[in-house]
């Protein structure tokens, strides 16, 4: 009977990643370069004083967070969804996309 609820849960993983193939997704791409804007200006204009720079008091969690970095990237840019739907500006995207983009134009003691 053990035997059995082992292949009942291999069959039900197997069901639900049927719909995901290896490709080259994007959108999945174009959310990482997204999210990757801060980090490049950061490069390009560090900051005075920056604090991230120096030697790192955690190497090792420092070196899994990589680690883990690369696999969302390799998730978001190489796993498709093959029941994906097209991607729709409805009005909460729009006001997402609008929140994100003036919170960096508020005065600096009223963000969060």
């Amino acid at each position: 009977m053990h035997r059995h609820c082992n292949l009942s849960g291999l069959n039900m993983l197997r069901n639900r990643f049927s719909h995901y193939r290896f490709g080259f997704d994007l959108w999945g791409f174009v959310v990482f370069l997204a999210v990757m804007i801060p980090t490049a200006v950061w490069c390009v204009v560090p900051a005075p004083a920056d604090v991230l720079r120096a030697a790192s008091g955690t190497p090792v969690v420092d070196a899994v967070g990589s680690v883990f970095q690369v696999l969302l990237i390799a998730g978001l840019c190489c796993v498709v969804n093959q029941e994906r739907q097209k991607i729709r500006f409805s009005r909460l995207v729009i006001l997402s996309i609008a929140s994100c983009s003036f919170q960096n134009q508020l005065p600096e003691d009223t963000r969060m």
